[in-house]
């Protein structure tokens, strides 16, 4: 069965389904469902104090895979949330630029902390933030997602496909492949990916997922780490067909196969 993700923001905006629902169906699609019923993992502790309801019932879904196969994310837990005083300007409309907020994950190795603003306290799902430099001398924190439960959905379509489907990318591309990806396939509607100084838009496909990074900075090196663009694919045509759209072609040692067997077409 073809997943075509050119729709995928139609499915996140439709007010008739739940952040949690699609998450599971979206893990199914790149063949998670076996984590749901497995038991937690990943060394989270237990939360301590008033947290949004939203991380609650994150921390305690069946289809949580970042508790159950963390080795996917290359994330960590920050439980209980720690208490964070910018030394940046918080850049995110409705947000105070000195707020207080509430860090619950980091990046594997520390580099980036994703954050939700500590007051109103009330807020059941609320907006989640990035910090652009931790040390402070990056410009900033930034809107990451609209919602926490949002927030879960975009970490697993930016983590899993790239650890569970058909890979390739480029370490740097002209403008005109940005362009030509951009005016090929919609956004999936989510922010802009800002982990470790990335501006990455992730665009939908047939079976596939682009992620562009569109930012310039003078001292910003692409490698293959962290490559200006990256297609993710659940079968090898289908990654073939992306990287064709926006005028790429892949050889065979520059795909990355899934780590368990996946149709090379559908």
């Amino acid at each position: 069965m073809i997943v075509d993700y050119r729709c995928f923001a139609e499915r996140l905006s439709n007010p008739g389904r739940t952040r949690w629902s699609l998450l599971e169906e979206f893990q199914r699609e790149w063949g998670l469902s076996e984590v749901r019923g497995a038991q937690p993992g990943g060394g989270v502790r237990e939360v301590g104090g008033p947290v949004p309801a939203a991380l609650l019932e994150w921390l305690a879904s069946s289809c949580n895979a970042v508790v159950r196969a963390p080795e996917l994310f290359d994330v960590q837990w920050l439980l209980p949330p720690e208490e964070q005083v910018p030394r940046m300007p918080v850049h995110a409309g409705g947000v105070a630029a000195d707020a207080l907020l509430h860090a619950f994950l980091a990046e594997g190795q520390g580099c980036n902390r994703w954050a939700y603003p500590a007051s109103p306290a009330s807020q059941s799902d609320p907006v989640v933030l990035v910090d652009d430099d931790p040390d402070g001398s990056g410009p900033g924190w930034f809107q990451q997602s609209r919602s926490l439960s949002e927030f879960a959905l975009q970490l697993s379509v930016v983590r899993l496909p790239r650890s569970l489907g058909w890979v390739a990318g480029k370490p740097a591309v002209g403008a005109d492949v940005l362009a030509r990806a951009a005016a090929t396939f919609p956004e999936m509607g989510f922010f802009p990916w800002r982990e470790m100084a990335q501006h990455t838009t992730l665009y939908g496909a047939r079976d596939a997922i682009i992620y562009a990074d569109s930012s310039r900075s003078p001292d910003r090196e692409f490698d293959w780490d962290f490559p200006q663009l990256m297609i993710a694919a659940r079968t090898y045509e289908a990654l073939l067909d992306a990287g064709r759209a926006v005028g790429l072609e892949w050889h065979d040692d520059e795909i990355g196969p899934p780590p368990e067997p996946r149709p090379r077409s559908g």
